[in-house]
């Protein structure tokens, strides 16, 4: 059986949203993967390179558009042809509200403010809207396979023969509720042992 490519384009300047952008792509291309889907993604960081290659290319053809505006070099990334690559197929992810309402100006509805204080948060939201455009079942809520995080966390445990908190944080880069939460489930799958007072977690 061939598998099914997903074309995605994402048009970001800032790099700290691209590398939680493809932590959550990369989780989402495994469980595809699964489904006899496969994952091609296009990155650019210059507005220009949508003018030269993009437009002007028949060829090219994406199942999602991710669209923020190119701040560093003063541009837009709304130079993007709406019309060629379907406006129910853009999502706009810009932390400025201008851009935003400009691109629903232009017919787009899906939006997901970009918030750098919870840029994984952000990012969560965002593949939230990627599996609705390519009619992909949502996880659900309060398992482990609805968490992205969870199979890194579980990783991240092992590798440093500890479970807490803290080291999730730390490494994870998110907050305590949701470090917290990814010990629950941890428990839940039998990863770890349940909390004893102040003593550390057993790993089993």
């Amino acid at each position: 059986m061939t598998n099914r490519t997903v074309r995605i384009l994402l048009l970001e300047d800032d790099i700290q949203t691209v590398a939680a952008l493809t932590h959550y792509l990369t989780l989402l291309e495994e469980e595809m993967s699964a489904q006899n889907m496969d994952m091609s993604l296009v990155v650019l960081s210059e507005y220009s390179m949508v003018e030269e290659y993009i437009n002007p290319d028949a060829k090219h053809t994406y199942d999602v558009v991710l669209l923020d505006r190119d701040c560093k070099m003063g541009g837009s990334f709304h130079a993007l042809d709406f019309e060629k690559f379907g406006v129910e197929n853009i999502i706009a992810i810009s932390s400025t509200p201008q851009w935003n309402e400009e691109a629903q100006a232009r017919s787009i509805t899906r939006v997901v403010w970009k918030d750098y204080e919870n840029i994984y948060g952000f990012a969560d939201k965002v593949m939230r809207e990627i599996r609705d455009v390519l009619k992909l079942p949502q996880p659900t809520e309060g398992t482990a396979a609805s968490e992205p995080l969870f199979k890194q966390a579980v990783g991240i445990v092992r590798e440093s023969g500890k479970a807490s908190a803290a080291l999730l944080q730390r490494r994870l880069r998110v907050g305590y509720a949701r470090s917290a939460r990814l010990l629950d489930l941890m428990e839940d799958e039998g990863v770890i042992g349940p909390a004893e007072g102040n003593e550390p977690r057993k790993i089993l």
